[in-house]
């Protein structure tokens, strides 16, 4: 399960896009993630992206990282779900309701 993110920083590839790079550590592993991306990017995406590609659960593990967030940086959950549906389409709408579901257990 997600354990922590950490951002390294970012890069400029061309014209205002960037490459943002975050250490993710989980209980089972830990990867650099980086992400191509014109404009807000968060840890958030780097948690969609990099379980997805791990066929992991990525809506409990998403949840680890908005509690993970809400502790180091005092962002409720409620805060990131609003930002991420207007800012991220990766955060579609079945993986809104999966994480609604895993909200309820908690």
């Amino acid at each position: 399960m997600f354990q922590s993110i950490k951002y390294f920083g970012y890069n400029t590839i061309d014209n205002n896009i960037y490459t943002y790079e975050y250490e993710l550590v989980d209980s089972d592993f830990s990867c650099l993630v980086k992400i191509k991306d014109h404009g807000a990017t968060t840890p958030i995406v780097a948690v969609i992206q990099e379980y997805s590609k791990r066929k992991l659960n990525v809506a409990a593990n998403l949840i680890k990282c908005f509690q993970f967030q809400e502790k180091e940086y005092g962002w409720s959950i409620a805060q990131q779900i609003v930002w991420i549906e207007k800012h991220q389409p990766l955060f579609t709408p079945q993986l809104k309701a999966d994480t609604q579901k895993y909200l309820l257990l908690i």
